[in-house]
């Protein structure tokens, strides 16, 4: 089940040169960035939050976004 919630996105030069213009101290943080916009993704998962200051989508911590999981499951979602 929880691998069905996920998407591998692509990464290709427009995802590249979209994250070359963000303002990220780390270019490959903006590259996950971006091909998460890019993918429409529903949220980003990582362990280095605090790099993700943009938030045009919910940027999750692995263990965080699991709770969030198990609320939905037991609301019947």
């Amino acid at each position: 089940m929880l691998l069905s919630l996920f998407k591998i996105v692509p990464v290709n030069r427009v995802v590249l040169e979209t994250a070359k213009n963000l303002k990220f101290k780390d270019f490959e943080d903006a590259v996950i960035y971006s091909s998460a916009i890019h993918s429409n993704v529903d949220a980003v998962i990582t362990r280095n939050i605090r790099s993700f200051k943009m938030k045009e989508i919910p940027i999750y911590e692995p263990e965080e976004f699991l709770n969030l999981l198990k609320i939905k499951e037991a609301q019947g979602k």
